[in-house]
């Protein structure tokens, strides 16, 4: 059985993985974002107003699936 969902943001996938950081002021904070499928780093210190883009290397996005067949 293969679920195909349609995502915008690597937050709405199942293999997110999200940790705070904090800077050295202490005032700011920010979320490293992990890919635990892939077992990599997405972004480091990624602030409540940024919305980085879904990675190339992605391993759930359906042209790298199809291109491993």
């Amino acid at each position: 059985m293969k679920i195909v969902i349609d995502i915008s943001s690597c937050r709405e996938c199942p293999h997110f993985k999200i940790t705070g950081t904090y800077s050295t002021d202490g005032f700011d904070s920010g979320d490293d974002w992990h890919c635990t499928k892939a077992d990599k780093a997405i972004a480091g210190f990624v602030e409540w107003t940024e919305k980085p883009a879904i990675p190339e290397w992605c391993p759930a996005k359906l042209t790298n699936q199809q291109k491993s067949k």
